[in-house]
């Protein structure tokens, strides 16, 4: 890598770890680089820096204000006391 491109690479490191606090920890979206290109990967490299720096807290907080995710949309199906796999090979249980 030459020199003008390692300038290059610690200017978006560093846009990374200030966007962190900036955004409060809330990464959705806030790359903006290519997929996979240098860019992308140092942005990703600077962000991350900082929330290990942070040890999450910012992200912890902002899931804490987040809702509550919704109720599932079918019930949780309760647990037969009839086994169907005995049923299904002809066993027929017996009574305790």
């Amino acid at each position: 890598m030459n020199k003008s491109l390692e300038q290059d690479d610690s200017l978006v490191v560093k846009q990374g770890r200030v966007d962190y606090y900036r955004f409060k920890g809330d990464y959705l979206g806030r790359n903006t680089y290519p997929s996979g290109s240098d860019e992308f990967n140092a942005y990703e490299r600077g962000w991350f820096q900082s929330h290990k720096r942070d040890g999450g807290r910012l992200m912890a907080l902002n899931q804490s204000v987040m809702p509550a995710p919704a109720p599932p949309v079918n019930p949780p199906q309760t647990q037969s006391s009839v086994n169907e796999y005995a049923l299904a090979k002809g066993r027929v249980p017996q009574k305790l």
